[in-house]
């Protein structure tokens, strides 16, 4: 099969365990575009986050953020497509996350800015204010979250313990209409996040919705992830590639298991698939 299009994820997947990209990894994304393929970075990062892995790159290319709920071009943030969580939605969110003690935060894209919107950091919660530290120029404080909430966010996100956030995830699945779900863990450490976006807004849909704009059919269409938050993407590509950094649930689903990301599994993945043919 020649694919015409690679959807990646960032964060496990093509960045090493020290956050950075390798000259291989690098060297091939820049070959396959060389060859016409459509190379998509998906994240859950922000365009702000995802600038500190793209803002060097000498080549522009579509970046899917927020787990699904922006396309944007890498060099300047130009929208391609967002999918907004219904304002009512997202203040029921809140609310139910507030109900167990979480404390919500909410990234929008509102009058041209990407910010990131809370009331209070939680000094006891270890992985909330290392999270809320590396973000501090898009940072927007306000007193009151659901007063904020006068139009549609990007995203709503929490971060707890592992237990906390399993428990409460069914709980927000039955009383909003609206994707939630895992990315996994934070740092590390035994801290969760958990996402809400607009129902139907996952990486996947955002990579189908590229794959349209270009007319690529989905039997052209390559994934390589490592976590919970790729698993849609990698379930619709035709070619779906897991990390041997990945958790079984992912290995599970995949059709071929890579080398990690500490030891250029993208390139490899795509040397293999692509390039070679």
């Amino acid at each position: 099969m020649d694919y015409k299009l690679i959807a990646i994820d960032i964060d496990g997947t093509l960045l090493s365990a020290h956050g950075t990209i390798t000259e291989r990894n690098y060297a091939t994304l820049k070959k396959a575009m060389a060859q016409g393929i459509i190379v998509v970075l998906c994240t859950g990062r922000s365009y702000f986050m995802a600038q500190k892995v793209v803002g060097g790159f000498d080549f522009e290319l579509p970046l899917v953020l927020h787990n699904g709920a922006q396309i944007v071009n890498s060099s300047d943030g130009q929208m391609i497509a967002h999918w907004t969580l219904p304002q009512n939605t997202a203040c029921q969110g809140v609310m139910l996350m507030k109900q167990f003690a979480l404390e919500p935060i909410i990234y929008d894209f509102h009058k041209g800015k990407h910010i990131l919107v809370y009331e209070s950091i939680d000094p006891t919660n270890e992985a909330y204010v290392r999270y809320m530290s590396t973000k501090e120029s898009i940072l927007h404080k306000t007193n009151d979250l659901i007063s904020y909430l006068d139009h549609n966010p990007t995203q709503l996100v929490a971060i707890h313990q592992e237990s906390i956030i399993r428990n409460v995830m069914p709980i927000l699945k039955n009383h909003i209409d609206a994707n939630v779900f895992t990315s996994g863990r934070l740092f590390n450490l035994e801290y969760w996040f958990l996402e809400v976006l607009q129902f139907g807004a996952s990486k996947a849909t955002a990579v189908e919705h590229l794959a349209k704009l270009h007319n690529i059919d989905q039997k052209e269409i390559m994934a390589i992830g490592d976590n919970f938050n790729d698993l849609e993407m990698m379930e619709y590509a035709s070619l779906s590639v897991a990390m041997e950094n990945a958790p079984d649930e992912v290995k599970a689903i995949a059709d071929f298991v890579t080398d990690s990301n500490n030891n250029d599994g993208v390139a490899r993945a795509i040397e293999r698939f692509v390039l070679s043919s």
